[in-house]
């Protein structure tokens, strides 16, 4: 049969790959019409593919891939001599299923490259679109660990390319074996991959291919990964079809280190290459393969991922195992000697942690790996550091055992100092006891705590998980009823549990006891530390119930009381002014805010140092400030070092979170939307982990993404969020809350984009209520509520209204955030859009003009927001008749108001209505309309 024959073939066997059988009978009906041999053949590729089963990895000769492969689309693309642009081909260096790769150079400048272009015969729709998302995805990724994307185009004869990085260097697993690296080696050269993971990860990239054969290392030791070419990208703007996981996915993977959801058609997430790494992981340590894939059939698959574990790397180093086609496949002594080590040194260095570790990367359920490439990395450096890993429970006699395996000279010279000290402490405690107050104290204290954790006497059924709630109210209900006549012991357990609630967020049990215990234990007088700390902590819940003027007198009462008891500084003064500066955000009061931040980073950095996780906190305060004063430069810049610190720190920190949720924001907010929603995705999940699904802070993350689907227009996804983010703060915070105005806010504000306009109204006016018994009414956050309710009541015609309401936005907003921040804005984009339909055009004209500079700088030249300023003000022009400005304006957004998913209608219909009125103008002036 001709070579073109062939490619024809290739390109319908490729199409119906992905179908079902029905749908590949209308496929052929379809594409082949009258053409019986084209259509017998590919059904009998076929039939020959189900009979063999899966060439995923390394195809039969016989099969589809060795037949196909072995005619018109081997044959070479280019030969040595040949130009594809710019570059001139030396030698085909590489070849896979739709691409050759080959070594290239460029004169000027002078370099090698490799340079991969797609096979003749192969460039069908699918293929040429991997191929783009291939490139697109290189072109996003700069990292040292991933080979660089140097350009890319098409051929003469528009078969698409791409140059990139040329990587002399071989696979990781034979770099390792040549070089006979030892463990620790072979864990550090590992986690220089998982840095390049986790910056694809961070990316939106998953690669979904990792093997040894995409990890070259090069000659000074640098792994680079390759082959992004079945990478799912999780950014939709950058790939919006759809995957296809179940089909011509499957068959250009590696099954043996594909994760099972992967080879099952199951959804793909990072948590794939997590998996994909532990195989690789186990292979440099072990020289074999968890799971050994050989057919490929689903049902050898299935029956691998349903029940079958892996042997342990500490054991199957001791093991012999023989190769299928004979001989020896793995023996322990060459094993052993290929790590710098012997077989028994080397189970015992893989026994424990490593072994605990591999456990934990290759579990079957997704949710049950390392939540991120990261954690599995930062496991095996604590583990050469001999420190606690989180693959291992973290019990006592773990945390001591690590303790002594790393300081054991230290732990024998210091034994017999330590049974000096402990002698010393017995006799002083016996002798502080001989005092019958405190001794009581201690004793009643003591049987309490042992009390409260034992569930088996409080009722609960053996084996049932119980909740820190259900042990502090049963706590509470021992205190009532057992220490009545013990009021110092009682105050002290109040304090402590009330601080144990609030940090729950159970605010409505946490502010009684704090309050009851500053009230009624007798021992504490105005100086001691226990009350400055309980009035802390007092006010921390009190700002977190939204009680801001009681909240404000409990800090400045503790803050006093701390300058008496420690003097300028000292880190609990430094923590209240973090406090303070948290309650000067919820008030509105931002240049504060921003001024206690910047003391409690000054003095952090000074008692704790640069890189404690305290003066992080401060600083991803201090940015948050930042954003809202509109100084995005800096807060940008201080959010990066407040991150830094942060996930050097932990990475499941409430507070890094925050701090990504917050960045998320500011990059929202100017148009980044990409590096926003990554930001916004960790902080959803971190949160999700640390609180679980149903709690306010959980919620708060919900609703920052339902504000990037909004601003991508995308109303059908935002509104179930806000909905379900809403509910959530309604159950767990009561309907007079903060964060609960907020979310009914972003609600309306959702409603009225899509055209909802009576819900809308009801939000806004609901909440207009319920923010003035909150807050001030200078406010930023009412006087931004207004201009929703004012946007909403335009829309219905009622114009008087909503100028009013407008204005006082606008008055409220120029006290309280200043002249130049885009909240301003927005309101004088509002006000002016009125004052255009109530015929004052120059006035109107002069806020639309002081509005479309910054929201410009701020969100970016192709905003829906900015084609909406852009459209208003031209409509004041077209009615000064100043019709060429009015015609740029126009040009300039109303592409993007018609074409953006979802947008406002109504202000679409505007702008449509203003391009129809200036094509009417110009035929009277000129007889010249708009093209």
């Amino acid at each position: 049969m001709a070579a073109e024959r062939w490619q024809e073939i290739e390109r319908h066997l490729l199409s119906v790959l992905t179908l079902s059988p029905a749908e590949r009978q209308a496929y052929f009906d379809r594409a082949c019409g009258e053409d019986r041999e084209i259509r017998r053949t590919v059904e009998s590729l076929l039939a020959s593919e189900a009979e063999m089963g899966s060439f995923l990895e390394k195809p039969p000769a016989g099969g589809i891939r060795g037949t196909l492969l072995g005619s018109a689309v081997d044959v070479p693309a280019f030969e040595a001599g040949q130009c594809i642009g710019p570059y001139r081909i030396l030698r085909e260096i590489g070849r896979g299923g739709m691409s050759v790769v080959f070594l290239a150079e460029r004169e000027d400048p002078s370099r090698q490259v490799a340079l991969k272009v797609i096979k003749r015969g192969m460039d069908s729709d699918e293929i040429q679109r991997r191929f783009f998302d291939e490139r697109q995805i290189l072109a996003h990724l700069n990292h040292p660990s991933i080979a660089q994307l140097y350009d890319g185009g098409t051929t003469a004869d528009g078969l698409p390319f791409f140059v990139m990085e040329h990587i002399e260097g071989e696979p990781i697993d034979r770099f390792c074996d040549r070089y006979r690296l030892s463990i620790d080696d072979r864990i550090e050269l590992f986690r220089q991959v998982c840095t390049a993971v986790h910056y694809a990860h961070q990316n939106l990239v998953v690669h979904r291919d990792i093997k040894p054969g995409n990890i070259l290392v090069t000659a000074d030791g640098v792994p680079k990964l390759l082959d992004f070419g079945i990478a799912k990208l999780l950014d939709p703007d950058l790939t919006p079809e759809k995957d296809q996981p179940t089909a011509a996915w499957m068959r250009l993977m590696t099954p043996n280190y594909a994760s099972p959801e992967q080879i099952g058609g199951g959804a793909i997430t990072t948590a794939s290459d997590v998996y994909s790494l532990g195989v690789l992981l186990y292979e440099l340590l072990t020289g074999r393969l968890p799971y050994r894939i050989r057919t490929g059939f689903a049902e050898e698959i299935d029956l691998i991922f349903r029940g079958a574990q892996h042997v342990k790397p500490s054991v199957v180093v001791t093991q012999t195992t023989e190769r299928e086609s004979g001989g020896w496949a793995c023996d322990p002594q060459e094993l052993s000697q290929a790590r710098a080590t012997q077989p028994a040194k080397l189970a015992k260095r893989l026994r424990g942690d490593l072994d605990n570790i591999v456990r934990k990367a290759l579990q079957i359920q997704p949710q049950r790996r390392y939540s991120s490439v990261e954690q599995l990395s930062d496991d095996l450096w604590r583990s050469r550091q001999g420190l606690t890993i989180s693959a291992r429970e973290d019990t006592f006699g773990y945390r001591a055992k690590t303790f002594l395996r790393r300081h054991k000279l230290k732990v024998t010279l210091a034994a017999t100092v330590a049974a000096l000290i402990v002698a010393f402490a017995v006799t002083a405690l016996v002798q502080s006891l001989r005092v019958d107050r405190e001794r009581r104290q201690t004793e009643q204290a003591y049987e309490f705590l042992i009390a409260l954790f034992d569930t088996s006497a409080a009722g609960f059924p053996a084996g049932d998980s119980v909740t820190a709630r259900q042990l502090l109210d049963r706590g509470m209900e021992r205190i009532e009823r057992d220490l009545e006549d013990q009021p110092e012991t009682r105050a002290t357990l109040m304090g402590t549990i009330g601080r144990a609630y609030g940090n729950l967020q159970f605010y409505d049990r946490a502010i009684p006891l704090l309050e009851e215990s500053l009230h009624h234990d007798p021992g504490l007088g105005d100086a001691e530390p226990l009350a400055a700390a309980n009035l802390f902590h007092l006010a921390r819940a009190q700002r977190g119930a939204g009680s801001y003027d009681a909240s404000e007198r409990n800090y400045e009462t503790a803050l006093a009381l701390r300058h008496r008891l420690d003097g300028p500084s000292s880190v609990e003064i430094s923590e209240i002014l973090h406090d303070l500066g948290q309650l000067r955000v919820a008030q509105g009061e931002l240049q504060a805010a921003a001024d206690f931040a910047r003391q409690a980073v000054s003095m952090r950095r000074d008692l704790l140092g640069r890189e404690h996780v305290a003066t992080a906190h401060s600083k991803a305060l201090l940015a948050r400030c930042l954003r809202d004063l509109g100084e995005n430069a800096e807060a940008e810049a201080m959010f990066a070092a407040a991150i830094t610190g942060l996930r050097r720190a932990s990475s499941e920190d409430p507070e890094l979170a925050l701090a990504l949720n917050d960045l998320g924001f500011l990059l929202a907010t100017r148009g980044d939307l990409r590096a926003a929603e990554s930001s916004i995705r960790e902080s959803l999940e971190i949160r999700r982990q640390i609180f679980g699904e149903d709690h306010p802070i959980y919620a708060e993350s919900l609703e920052m993404l339902a504000f990037l689907l909004k601003e991508r227009r995308d109303y059908e996804a935002a509104v179930p969020l806000l909905r379900k983010s809403l509910d959530v703060s309604r159950r767990r915070l009561g309907a007079e809350h903060p964060l609960v105005a907020k979310g009914q806010v972003n609600l309306a504000n959702s409603l009225a984009e899509m055209g909802a306009y009576e819900e809308a109204e009801a939000l806004y006016r609901q909440t207009s209520d319920l923010a003035l018994r909150l807050v001030d009414e200078g406010h930023p956050r009412v006087a931004l509520m207004r201009v929703g309710l004012a946007d909403v009541l335009h829309a219905q015609g009622e114009l008087e209204e909503a100028e009013a309401l407008y204005r006082k936005a606008v008055g409220a907003l120029q006290s309280s955030v200043g002249d130049q921040h885009y909240f301003l804005a927005e309101a004088r984009l509002g006000l002016g859009a009125v004052l255009v339909d109530r015929g004052a055009f120059e006035v109107a004209e002069e806020y639309l003009r002081k509005s479309l500079p910054i929201l410009e700088g701020v969100l970016g030249d192709g905003h829906w927001t900015v084609a909406q300023v852009r459209s208003e003000l031209a409509g004041c022009l077209l009615s000064t008749r100043n019709l060429s400005e009015a015609e740029d304006l126009l040009l300039a957004s109303y592409p993007i108001l018609e074409s953006s998913k979802g947008g406002d209608a109504w202000i679409t219909r505007r702008a449509r209505e203003r391009v129809h009125r200036l094509h009417r103008l110009q035929e009277k002036v000129e007889g010249s309309p708009i093209s």
